[in-house]
């Protein structure tokens, strides 16, 4: 029923937990049929609902974010680079919620090419770091 390193997983969580193995099956299957009724009650497919998921924990975390570098710029390329979502998904959905991204990126200061900063800025402190050691 499962390979070798999916039943090593299931048999570690179940040791962790101290709930069978059974039960760790039934209750994961359970959340499975629920995010899945839960897409098609809400007229999402599977994998919007995969995008919706990580666009609403993103806001989360930009939301709890200190500080600037912390925070990402939720955009089409981002989106389909973490979910691995063709393109034509993640356009119909950052198109249907573009308002909502604004106003979250307005709220949480995240400018246009956010992402691009913050990667220029970790390369140029990875870079001080590195002299520093060498």
């Amino acid at each position: 029923f499962f390979n070798d390193d999916n039943f090593a997983k299931i048999s570690a969580a179940s040791k962790a937990s101290g709930m069978t193995t059974e039960s760790i099956v039934v209750s994961g299957a359970i959340k499975y049929a629920e995010l899945l009724m839960g897409a098609k009650k809400d007229n999402r497919t599977l994998t919007d609902t995969k995008i919706h998921k990580l666009v609403t924990e993103t806001m989360g975390a930009n939301e709890d974010a200190k500080d600037w570098w912390d925070k990402i710029e939720i955009t089409k390329g981002w989106i389909s680079k973490v979910t691995g979502s063709n393109r034509k998904n993640v356009n119909n959905y950052v198109d249907t919620h573009k308002a909502t991204l604004d106003a979250h990126h307005a709220k949480c200061e995240i400018e246009l090419d956010h992402n691009r900063k913050v990667f220029n800025y970790n390369r140029k402190m990875n870079n001080a770091k590195a002299n520093e050691e060498g």
